[in-house]
């Protein structure tokens, strides 16, 4: 539990030391020597990133080794080096040769922080403000706003480490980092990447396998990212696509390399992406650009237009923020749809609880409608595998007043196509292989608006669009298995 509190997981010896030799390896390949002085880790927990440094002689001496942690309680490090508990987002002035570590991902983030620590660190920071070209938004050392400050609160701890880094390195300093998968993967953190990708070039990503950190008390999907800081920072992200050589990423499953895989049963590589490929795509994550992904739509003759074309609305249940739903009982209320309710034949009603009709839950927006689809947004369980389905209304004698998607749902509105069939083919090889290759997220899959408007969908005529209505009926009525559907979409695609 203390760990979940403050984020921290300490990197297992032998995964370290794994991570260092990928380090090695990539800068011996592009030719860059680590340029000499000291080395920090603003997070250093017991020190085992300062043994990689030594083992790799990135430090001349312990005594050049530097660890910074505000827990005294885990501050370890080997003997001789300059160790302080303190709080390693604070600039101490000094720049070093390699900055390396695994900084914290959530836990308290700044939310612990004083008020006048909290506008000193939105003072002092640009990455939690940037345009999706990295660059800050307002000047700094200008006073943040009310809404400012609520809003870097909720800042992931690591990104704000990302900076810490890149300021600490010197020019053509080594930054090697342990991050979420999703500051790789995620829009949320799109722009935070675009200032990093301005200050420093990107030499490597290395999925890592969230077994790995089993015995640490976390299943965090993570990447292992190596930069080199720039002399000076790029006008725009955009400009590093012009100067900067391709970039390494790879996902190992080698029994011989360490298994640092990002999901079981994937496959291995190593692989080179043009920069200007990793900003049209906005993903710098190796999962997404694996040589190996086949196109399950490739070769389709059906016309093929964006599901966003036919989505008229997508929209989750309100967040609450501390505040849950008041249970309703008797007749009346409205039935609260969780991902427990999600199933092959529509929403199991037992498992959807009875909420008053009060504001923020009950709204006009979240309300469900005949033909609307309910997506679960994240969960392994769920959206990890696949589960998705639709609403066709209240049966009958039910006495709610309605059924609302809750906080972890999305309500997907389809108009000007038969949902059933957008249903059946997101739900066959043709829709998730798209799906399953751009969720991103820490522990927990997630798909975005962006993402689930930008999916492929092949559009058939208007004779297959009333069967996929048909099978679904049947299906809903426990009259057919949900594969009858699945059947019409890989029969129409074949």
């Amino acid at each position: 539990m203390r760990r979940k509190k403050t984020g921290q997981y300490i990197t297992p010896t032998v995964v370290a030391q794994e991570l260092g030799r990928y380090v090695a390896v990539d800068l011996a390949e592009i030719g860059h020597a680590v340029p000499p002085g000291a080395v920090l880790d603003p997070a250093c927990g017991d020190g085992v990133f300062l043994e990689v440094a030594l083992r790799w002689r990135w430090a001349a001496s312990t005594a050049t080794c530097r660890g910074v942690d505000l827990d005294p309680d885990v501050l370890d490090g080997p003997p001789g080096a300059e160790l302080s508990v303190a709080d390693g987002l604070i600039d101490d002035g000094r720049r070093y040769g390699v900055v390396i570590g695994n900084p914290p991902f959530g836990g308290r983030g700044v939310r612990e922080r004083t008020a006048e620590e909290v506008r000193e660190l939105a003072r002092s920071s640009e990455v939690w403000r940037c345009d999706k070209e990295g660059r800050a938004r307002r000047r700094k050392g200008e006073e943040p706003t009310r809404i400012e400050l609520d809003r870097l609160r909720r800042y992931p701890a690591s990104s704000f480490f990302v900076e810490r880094f890149v300021r600490a390195a010197a020019p053509g300093g080594v930054l090697a980092i342990l991050l979420p998968e999703s500051f790789f993967s995620s829009s949320r953190d799109a722009a935070a990447r675009a200032w990093v990708l301005r200050h420093a070039r990107l030499v490597s990503v290395t999925s890592v396998q969230g077994r790995d950190f089993l015995r640490t008390g976390t299943r965090a999907r993570t990447a292992w990212s190596v930069w080199i800081r720039r002399a000076e920072p790029l006008p725009r992200a955009l400009d590093a696509a012009g100067i900067d050589p391709p970039v390494i990423l790879r996902q190992p499953r080698d029994e011989t390399d360490h298994e640092l895989v990002s999901a079981p049963g994937s496959r291995s590589f190593v692989v080179r992406v043009g920069v200007p490929t990793l900003v049209r795509h906005r993903r710098f994550d190796p999962r997404y650009h694996d040589p190996q992904w086949e196109d399950p739509l490739r070769g389709c003759r059906l016309p093929l237009r964006p599901l966003g074309d036919f989505i008229e609305d997508i929209v989750y249940g309100a967040l609450g923020r501390g505040k849950a739903p008041r249970p309703h009982e008797g007749p009346g209320g409205f039935l609260l749809v969780g991902q427990k309710a999600v199933q092959d034949r529509g929403l199991d009603l037992a498992a959807c609880p009875r909420i008053r009709d009060e504001r923020p839950f009950v709204q006009e927006r979240y309300c469900l409608q005949p033909s609307d689809l309910v997506v679960p947004r994240s969960g392994m369980g769920t959206l990890g595998k696949n589960k998705m389905t639709r609403w066709d209304g209240l049966p009958a004698g039910c006495d709610a007043l309605g059924a609302v998607v809750d906080c972890f749902d999305d309500r997907v509105v389809i108009r000007g196509i038969s949902s059933a069939w957008v249903l059946g083919v997101l739900r066959t090889e043709s829709g998730w292989w798209q799906i399953r290759r751009v969720i991103s997220g820490v522990a927990q899959p997630n798909l975005s608006f962006t993402q689930l408007r930008a999916l492929r969908l092949p559009v058939p005529g208007p004779q297959v669009q009333a069967e996929a209505e048909r099978r679904w009926a049947a299906i809903a009525a426990g009259e057919a298995d949900f594969e009858t559907l699945r059947e019409l979409v890989r029969g129409t695609l074949a």
